[in-house]
């Protein structure tokens, strides 16, 4: 009966360990298939991708990529931003704003990069960023002149107050302007010194009046 029972205790240890290896055996075997099964599906994403990148198909290869999720590897990454780049671009035919996102998102993938497409990546750097460079240079050529602009406008203005009198001028410049004045009358109320410059010119007169030094007013 003894060696009965320690037969029997022996076949149900067996049975267990069968179980236990089995279903880890199980669970390998199927962590094997669903990682198989996302390689498939990153294999199948990728290769759709590359051949939409090289029709030039820029949004559908970013939808692919996209679609693809977590299943994404680093390539996959790579042509994800080169596709947002080059749809941005729009074949050179980008506004100010597209071109600089374009340039800005090639700046995210490295020089070195050696992917799939890594020529055409490489091509399309160097197009993006020859039309950043002009049009950097045209920002600043366009700021340039705007610049010089105001101040041609500044200069002139300032000019013309120069030699025009206006409310707020000083007495010095009214006699450095017109020079002394045909007439002077002065009144003087309370604190306020005013005073009333008559010039005599040929068919009008031209009159100034000033309170403590400075124009207030004036008729010609």
């Amino acid at each position: 009966m003894q060696d009965h029972g320690k037969k029997i205790f022996l076949i149900s240890i067996g049975v267990v360990v069968a179980v236990i290896v089995a279903f880890f055996g199980y669970q390998g075997y199927k962590a094997k298939m669903e990682e198989k099964r996302h390689a498939e599906i990153h294999q199948s994403g990728h290769s759709t991708a590359v051949e939409y990148l090289k029709a030039g198909e820029w949004g559908n290869a970013m939808d692919t990529l996209n679609g693809l999720g977590d299943d994404r590897c680093d390539d996959c990454e790579t042509l994800l931003t080169y596709s947002y780049a080059m749809m941005k671009y729009k074949d050179g035919k980008a506004s100010d704003g597209g071109i600089t996102t374009a340039h800005n998102s090639f700046e995210e993938i490295s020089e070195d990069y050696c992917g799939d497409l890594a020529d055409n990546v490489r091509r399309d750097r160097e197009r993006v960023n020859a039309d950043y460079e002009k049009m950097m240079a045209r920002q600043a050529e366009a700021k340039r002149q705007e610049e010089a602009a105001k101040a041609a406008k500044k200069a002139a203005e300032e000019a013309e107050r120069a030699n025009n009198v206006y409310i707020g001028d000083s007495e010095e410049k009214v006699r450095r302007l017109f020079g002394t004045p045909d007439h002077v009358g002065r009144a003087v109320v309370g604190d306020t010194e005013t005073k009333q410059f008559v010039y005599y010119a040929p068919g009008h007169d031209i009159i100034i009046y000033l309170q403590n030094g400075k124009v207030a007013g004036f008729m010609e």
